[in-house]
């Protein structure tokens, strides 16, 4: 080979597996009675490649504001969470999770979103 030809060493390309696999959103719905939204969405640990994730230390909840921004909520340990934090009638609220171990933090779910129905002056934000 001529050496004039060869280019210089290429840097060394590494990868890790996530800490935590992106969780699934499956589900939002709203309890009209209680002006309430429930979400809920699933974990696979075997979604990580080529090694599986760790179990998550918990899950960041996040809710889009009416400016198109987006803000946590909440962090629960559950695969399941209520939204009771101002709920209003006849607005569309999207919704997305991430799944955090320690520091490390997945990317985020899938977006879902839900519109509240006309709550009736008997609708309750008490459990």
């Amino acid at each position: 080979a001529d050496p004039s030809h060869d280019s210089a060493p290429s840097s060394a390309l590494c990868g890790k597996t996530p800490a935590v696999a992106a969780p699934t959103l499956v589900s939002v719905t709203t309890v009209a009675a209680k002006r309430v939204t429930q979400l809920s969405w699933n974990y696979d640990p075997a979604a990580c490649t080529p090694a599986t994730c760790d179990q998550p230390d918990g899950y960041e909840v996040w809710r889009q504001a009416w400016n198109g921004g987006w803000g946590l909520l909440a962090t629960t340990t559950a695969t399941t969470y209520t939204d009771r934090v101002n709920m209003e009638s006849l607005k569309t609220y999207n919704y997305k999770i991430r799944a955090y171990k320690n520091t490390d933090t997945s990317v985020f779910s899938n977006v879902k979103g839900v519109t509240t129905p006309q709550f009736s002056l008997t609708d309750s934000t008490c459990p």
